[in-house]
């Protein structure tokens, strides 16, 4: 038997036969059947919805219809729904999130559900980071001048960090694009480095000039701040009394080699003094001992 649109007409007897359709939906298609008495075969035709997911490009997800049961265009009839997250924009699926299309035909229904997931940036252009001293953190780097395909903002993942002057130019740092529309674009990281400069502030950085105590008869007997040593070959040089003796002091802290200063000349006069030898004085540091064996005067004979 073949199917003449309209009318059905059996080839062997000529009878005519009109189609009574029955409309039954199962996921995303519509069944049209028809398995009238007079008619010797089970017949069937579709309506078929489709959609596809898609990365957001700012343009809305058309779903469309394969319709094998009438020659009528209805994809002006699909209707948009949103689900988890999704918002529809002038009744189409633009923005991130799940949604359903649908299509009605004859009292049944058949729908499909499709996705819009986020986009991740490009970086055009790294932004450039502004120098910055050692002990200073990533924050106090400014970023300027980075490029994205989307609105938004660099910033330094951790800006807590305290690079050191060994990291200059050489070791990367993440940086993160956030996007203007976090609801639609990722997050996406890159990396920089940037200079670190030399400090200017040596800690405890000693005097140029030091009285010693008449007590310190060598320059390696004199006790120097926190972080600062003498050069081994100062140590040995004997300080005579109300004399100036030059010896270098050097920093070995635990972050030496971030400090534009790190020696120092330091002038050292070891002091005689007009206490009687008999008194009994302080150091200052909790040490007590005879005045002369503290700032003065030399034994005499």
């Amino acid at each position: 038997h073949e199917d003449k649109d309209v009318n059905n007409i059996c080839d062997v007897c000529g009878s005519v036969h009109i189609h009574e359709w029955k409309y039954f939906a199962s996921g995303n298609t519509i069944t049209a059947v028809c398995n009238t008495d007079d008619w010797l075969v089970r017949e069937e035709k579709t309506i078929v919805i489709s959609a596809s997911d898609k990365t957001y490009d700012g343009t809305a997800v058309i779903a469309s219809l394969d319709n094998k049961i009438d020659s009528e265009d209805y994809n002006s009839s699909i209707v948009y729904t949103a689900e988890d997250g999704g918002s529809l924009t002038d009744g189409k699926p633009v923005n991130v999130g799940t949604y359903t299309a649908s299509f009605t035909h004859e009292g049944a229904t058949a729908s499909v559900e499709f996705e819009i997931t986020k986009a991740t940036p490009s970086i055009t252009e790294k932004p450039t980071a502004s120098a910055i001293t050692y002990g200073q953190t990533l924050n106090q780097s400014k970023l300027s001048n980075g490029e994205a395909d989307c609105d938004g903002s660099f910033a330094w993942a951790d800006g807590t960090v305290k690079p050191a002057v060994a990291d200059s130019n050489n070791t990367e740092y993440d940086v993160i694009f956030t996007p203007t529309d976090k609801a639609n674009y990722n997050s996406v990281t890159t990396r920089l480095t940037l200079r670190v400069d030399k400090s200017a502030m040596t800690p405890n950085m000693p005097e140029s000039t030091m009285s010693v105590l008449y007590s310190k008869k060598t320059v390696g007997a004199v006790t120097l701040p926190e972080g600062w040593v003498w050069n081994d070959t100062d140590k040995a040089t004997t300080l005579p009394l109300e004399e100036e003796v030059s010896a270098t002091a050097t920093y070995n802290g635990t972050d030496k080699g971030n400090y534009v200063t790190e020696s120092i000349e330091i002038t050292l006069i070891r002091k005689d003094c007009a206490h009687e030898e008999s008194d009994i004085l302080y150091t200052g540091e909790g040490e007590k001992g005879a005045a002369h064996e503290l700032y003065g005067h030399e034994s005499q004979a």
